[in-house]
């Protein structure tokens, strides 16, 4: 099993000026840490609105695109 994180914010401005992306990173990893998994690899999706399919983003297509019968996504 292969758990991979995945961090999205929705503007530009958010993720050249913000600290949300790595918020996010900590928090991913935390969280698998907490369930005895490593998180390898993220995939960060910058720019983005939340209210693109997550197959329409760039990153979001590669993740699903290597997402394998029991992976998890956190």
């Amino acid at each position: 099993m292969t758990v991979y994180g995945y961090t999205r914010v929705s503007t530009a401005r958010q993720a050249s000026e913000g600290e949300s992306l790595e918020v996010q990173q900590r928090a991913i990893t935390g969280y698998a840490m907490m369930q005895g998994h490593a998180v390898t690899p993220t995939y960060i999706e910058q720019g983005v609105s939340g209210s693109v399919p997550l197959h329409e983003r760039e990153q979001g297509a590669r993740l699903l695109g290597a997402l394998q019968s029991g992976d998890m996504i956190v």
